[in-house]
């Protein structure tokens, strides 16, 4: 009984320390300093939902909503907006955009759709499509300009066993 007991402990132990790590591996929330937050004012209004997230390389990540509909904005330390997103439905994505998606990745579904701002790519778009297949899931992050090019694509494939 003791041994149990002993085993018992130990797993919660080691459970509440793996629970700890993997939270804290995550980006930190933070409060964004008086410039950063001095240059979200500049660029929106109306927001609401404000959250801060200190992202690895450094720069500070707001996640907000204006009249319900999802933003994110990228600042660096000096208050530079390096990116900005809001989602749209996926039905608004011009008709370029959903060719291309349609032509290129027929066996997929669209998931998700944004307006994505920056200093890297301009005005376009990234759409997330994804499809199972057997026991992946499969699902593609892509950034289109809105004539149809695409920028960059990201793979992700999860095992679901």
């Amino acid at each position: 009984m003791k041994k149990i007991i002993t085993a018992l402990s130990a797993f919660v132990l080691i459970f509440a320390f793996i629970s700890v790590s993997s939270s804290q591996a995550k980006s930190k929330k933070v409060k964004a300093p008086a410039v950063v937050l001095n240059a979200l004012s500049e660029n929106f209004s109306n927001i609401e939902d404000l959250k801060w997230e200190l992202e690895k390389n450094g720069n500070y990540e707001a996640e907000f909503e204006i009249d319900e509909v999802d933003y994110s904005a990228e600042f660096d330390k000096n208050g530079k907006m390096i990116e900005s997103e809001h989602e749209i439905s996926t039905s608004d994505l011009p008709e370029a955009v959903t060719k291309t998606i349609s032509s290129k990745y027929s066996d997929f579904e669209l998931d998700e759709a944004a307006v994505l701002e920056s200093g890297e790519y301009g005005k376009a778009f990234e759409v997330k499509i994804e499809k199972e297949d057997g026991d992946l899931e499969i699902e593609i992050e892509i950034i289109i300009d809105a004539n149809g090019k695409i920028l960059k694509e990201e793979k992700e494939i999860d095992d679901e066993d």
